[in-house]
């Protein structure tokens, strides 16, 4: 068999980004953005990760989470290359530049939800309810919000030996036979090399 190119590489990598799974990615970032500019932001309630960093910098510093967040991704994603490969990359970076898109969106419109502050408990479960659902679209197509949580996939397999391939439609190989032991998105990006 032939080395594969690092242009068939590409080529092959972008085919598998088709307009529907980058609308899912947007979508997961239009909830993931809405809840924490809506809930989270409005209520003092932080998250962990780089998300948690963004809310930390936007509350000390003023700086707009539509800048602090892509800032962050960016120098998170050019560490986690090496184990993530192209495919979490691209994916994560699609998701990077909606959520700053849909943060700097949230941002220009007046809040869009009532002020959760007397009800703590009320905010952190619906602003959880917002982050889970969008973070899971977006890892459920192979990218991440941020690093973050796709360190917490890597981290999982790696300390537990999870093997989140056994969920459909987690894996890249049309084989359903052949046998994986990473988890998404890490078989798609093992499937490039």
């Amino acid at each position: 068999m032939a080395k594969e190119t690092l242009q068939q590489k590409i080529k092959r990598v972008l085919g598998r980004f088709t307009p529907g799974r980058i609308a899912i990615i947007m979508l997961g970032t239009a909830i993931l953005s809405f809840g924490i500019h809506n809930i989270h932001q409005r209520t003092a309630i932080t998250e962990g990760g780089i998300i948690g960093l963004v809310l930390l910098i936007n509350h000390w510093l003023g700086v707009p989470a539509s800048i602090a967040s892509p800032l962050l991704d960016a120098a998170s994603y050019a560490l986690a290359f090496k184990f993530l490969g192209w495919d979490f990359l691209l994916s994560a970076g699609i998701a990077s530049v909606s959520l700053a898109g849909f943060y700097r969106l949230w941002e220009c419109l007046p809040p869009m939800l009532p002020d959760l502050t007397p009800y703590p408990l009320a905010a952190a479960l619906l602003g959880g309810a917002f982050v889970g659902i969008g973070v899971g679209l977006i890892v459920r197509q192979g990218g991440s919000s941020c690093v973050s949580s796709g360190m917490v996939l890597l981290s999982a397999f790696w300390v537990f030996q999870i093997n989140l391939c056994a969920v459909p439609r987690l894996c890249c190989s049309a084989d359903p036979d052949a046998p994986q032991s990473l988890p998404l998105p890490f078989v798609r990006s093992t499937c490039l090399h």
